[in-house]
């Protein structure tokens, strides 16, 4: 297929992704599916990887928003529900609708659920903005500062995907199956983040009135 045109609809879809993805689907060389979701993967999701670099390393700035008491409960409960919520969106994504559709000769199929997995790093990233540049009540703000960072190992994941599917064919003959393996564990501050809600959430039951401001 060589020297052949995208029709209209595909080229659209894919006018504003690398070149190399755009060649891949006009050429459709062997294993072309795979090789287009590892371009997709690497050129889609490295300018989200390079805003969380960026926001890890103290460059990025976002304007603080302080919160009260009743306020700052109230904001680490929905920020732990988000996380939970997010990470199982994660895990379907890439387990069901990227691995799904690198089964069929669909582009567009491919192109949604790279650009699934994408807002899911992007979400991450809006989270962890979040924590950054909330400011809570001294009473809490030992929690806030446990949270930092809860993300990292999960954009890990996420950038390990596109290396994982890359492996095989760096060797001399890819033909076989291989197994993609896709965990996203507890971060190793969840034990210290479980104890220091429990607390809260006790002296809050304990002492209602200490928290009513």
């Amino acid at each position: 297929m060589s020297g052949e045109k995208l029709d209209i609809g595909l080229a659209q879809r894919f006018e504003r992704e690398s070149h190399a993805a755009r060649q891949l689907i006009v050429n459709r060389p062997e294993h072309w599916r795979y090789l287009l979701a590892i371009e997709l993967l690497r050129s889609k999701l490295g300018p989200v990887n390079k805003q969380f670099q960026d926001l890890q390393q103290g460059r990025a700035f976002k304007r603080s928003r302080q919160l009260n008491e009743k306020e700052a409960i109230s904001w680490l409960i929905t920020k732990v529900e988000d996380l939970k919520n997010l990470i199982p969106y994660l895990s379907g994504i890439i387990c069901n609708g990227l691995m799904t559709a690198l089964k069929n000769d669909d582009p567009n199929a491919i192109l949604d659920a790279v650009a699934a997995i994408c807002e899911g790093g992007r979400q991450l990233l809006a989270w962890e903005e979040d924590i950054r540049f909330s400011l809570l009540p001294s009473r809490i703000e030992p929690i806030r500062k446990t949270l930092h960072g809860t993300t990292v190992q999960f954009f890990d994941v996420l950038n390990e995907l596109a290396d994982q599917i890359d492996a095989p064919f760096k060797k001399k003959n890819p033909a076989g199956k291989y197994e993609i393996k896709v965990v996203f564990k507890d971060p190793p501050n969840m034990a210290k983040l479980s104890k220091q809600l429990t607390a809260l959430v006790r002296d809050v039951e304990m002492n209602p009135m200490n928290w009513l401001g």
